[in-house]
């Protein structure tokens, strides 16, 4: 049995089982000062299905692409399927998925769908004791400060770059994990750095892929140190 797992960067990876391709998200193409990932929309050619964790466009961006060269399947929240519909995809390659479900991606090969959390986007770097009680609004004004400061002089090309991924504005969509059997052992792949406790504690892939980026989120709460690293 052939197998592969490649990574593209942010948290995108490809899975191959013999004859089954697997997208997980789908964020192929980037501005043109992100250094070369090795694959571009333009150069997939073969597509099962792409999984999807989460609806921002670092995640999602490039699904349409993909599934319009390959006729792949695009899997993920009703976010992502309602985005992906008002991009032009046909009803019958998208499928919005809630956790529990189970899903069929060729032969022996399927995933169960999980619920994740997004990361703390919003949370400082250093931990304060009161990050649980921050109000909404007051999250959504430090994360545009923190893109104002990241982004710097490069901001014009970033913000052109995620207005063309897709009609905006939009949030996570509802972050999901996918739990995925295969005939040569079982992944669990989350594509953010954010975790119910209850739902990973009794998992047993044989192969985790788990975003290690941003700040975590443990249960709706931010963990206790950042990690390093573009979320």
């Amino acid at each position: 049995m052939a197998v592969e797992l490649a990574w593209f960067g942010v948290a995108t990876f490809r899975l191959r089982v013999d004859e089954v391709v697997l997208f997980l998200d789908a964020y192929l193409d980037r501005v043109s000062a992100a250094p070369w990932n090795g694959l571009g929309t333009a150069d997939v050619d073969r597509a099962s299905a792409i999984l999807i964790g989460h609806s921002h466009f670092d995640h999602l961006h490039g699904a349409q692409a993909i599934s319009d060269r390959t006729g792949a399947l695009i899997v993920g929240s009703h976010e992502t399927v309602r985005l992906m519909s008002r991009a032009g995809v046909p009803s019958e390659r998208l499928l919005a998925v809630s956790t529990g479900d189970l899903v069929d991606l060729g032969p022996g090969v399927r995933a169960r769908v999980l619920p994740s959390l997004h990361s703390c986007v919003w949370a400082g770097p250093t931990p304060g004791p009161d990050e649980r009680q921050i109000p909404l609004r007051e999250r959504q004004r430090r994360l545009t400060a923190s893109n104002m400061r990241r982004y710097g002089t490069a901001g014009a090309e970033i913000y052109a770059h995620i207005a063309a991924a897709g009609p905006r504005p939009h949030g996570d969509g509802g972050a999901l994990g996918y739990l995925i059997d295969t005939p040569a052992g079982r992944v669990y792949w989350a594509d953010t750095s954010g975790y119910w406790s209850g739902v990973v504690r009794d998992l047993r892939p044989d192969v985790a892929i788990l975003a290690a980026a941003g700040r975590g989120n443990v249960d709706g709460e931010p963990a206790p140190e950042p990690l390093v690293g573009a979320r």
